[in-house]
């Protein structure tokens, strides 16, 4: 799915067919303000996805999985991870600075999310994605808030030791 999908380039392109069909069966169907709608407003989960990994391009791991990662076009601090295991489990990651409240301060906060799997069940593999993907583990990384958005789009806050390589 990635690898066929991730070949859009500009932010235009994130929001095309292309790029957010694949998408639209793995990310949680929920809306959140993460900062990204211009008017302030909850939108789905999966326009903050589609527009933070749109400059993105498949890499395979060297244990078999694929990742895409790149950050919003314009806005670079707002970046996005997903990645897909050899048999098909999609987790993803989206650096954000806002939650639920435009008129709360900027802090910068991780959100984790899966469509099939819940923080209990975070695999290794993506695990050490994303500590790669963040250069140290999410539990030193300076996060605000760590949260995940599991299946049936529930929210939950990340203790930051669960996080770690």
């Amino acid at each position: 799915m990635l690898a066929d999908a991730a070949h859009t380039h500009t932010y235009m392109g994130a929001l095309g067919k292309r790029w957010r069909m694949p998408l639209e069966a793995e990310v949680p169907k929920v809306d959140l303000y993460l900062g990204m709608s211009e008017d302030d407003r909850p939108e789905p989960l999966l326009y903050a996805v589609a527009a933070t990994t749109s400059q993105g391009w498949p890499v395979e791991r060297s244990d078999g999985s694929v990742q895409v990662d790149s950050c919003r076009p314009q806005s670079c601090e707002e970046k996005s991870l997903i990645w897909a295991s050899s048999d098909g489990v999609v987790v993803g990651a989206l650096v954000h600075f806002f939650y639920q409240d435009a008129k709360t301060s900027a802090r910068r906060s991780l959100l984790i999310w899966s469509s099939e799997t819940c923080l209990d069940t975070l695999p290794h593999g993506f695990v050490m994605a994303l500590t790669e993907w963040l250069r140290q583990p999410a539990s030193v990384a300076g996060f605000n808030a760590i949260r995940m958005v599991g299946p049936g789009g529930r929210v939950v806050d990340v203790p930051p030791g669960r996080l770690l390589p």
